[in-house]
């Protein structure tokens, strides 16, 4: 007779409820955390730019501004891996949303001040082959930014750090906005000028 062949069990390996559990907490959450967690070092960095600029050290303040914008990209992108909010509670999606939106648009307007400033030193310090062109183009992009920050100020929507220094600016800024057109011709860009300069006590 034949002997038959025992052929040896597959064991099958029973899958562990606790890493599927895990799993579901990691696609939950890490998008959660890794978004807020971006916009918060975002954040950080705004305030290190406008520290930078305040001690006119504008090549770092501009590079600031620059990761600060790279951060809150990514934010934007984590933050549509959220699926926990939009099941729990979908209304509260929109306070994330709008504090990334506003992190991009103070980056993105903070940029554009630095490289206005940096084009103004380096006019300043004759190194602009163009002075004339150079000054009306740096200040056409300050004025929409300026113009820009002074929106978000009315909304609301400005960090903390970047109001404060806006309402100390205000008057300068309402300086610039009143002689924008005329300071070409002022600061001599038409040609050499000669002011004579009075001054009255109350004597």
């Amino acid at each position: 007779p034949q002997k038959k062949l025992r052929l040896p069990k597959i064991r099958r390996h029973k899958r562990s409820p606790l890493l599927f559990w895990l799993g579901l907490l990691i696609v939950l959450f890490f998008p959660l955390v890794s978004t807020f967690g971006l916009m918060a070092t975002g954040f950080l960095t705004l305030t290190q730019s406008v520290k930078a600029a305040e001690q006119g050290d504008f090549s770092s303040s501009r590079s600031s501004f620059s990761f600060a914008q790279g951060l809150f990209n990514a934010a934007d992108v984590t933050a549509t891996g959220i699926l926990i909010f939009p099941i729990l509670a979908k209304t509260q999606m929109a306070q994330p949303e709008q504090a990334i939106e506003t992190g991009q648009q103070v980056s993105d307007t903070g940029k554009e001040l630095v490289e206005s400033a940096q084009t103004l030193q380096s006019i300043n310090a004759g190194k602009s082959d163009d002075p004339k062109h150079d000054f009306l183009q740096a200040l056409a992009t300050g004025k929409n930014a300026l113009l820009t920050l002074q929106k978000l100020s009315a909304e609301e929507k400005l960090p903390p750090a970047v109001q404060v220094k806006l309402l100390a600016l205000r008057d300068s800024m309402s300086i610039v906005e009143n002689t924008s057109d005329s300071l070409p011709v002022l600061l001599g860009f038409e040609g050499k000028k000669k002011y004579l300069i009075l001054f009255q006590n109350n004597m």
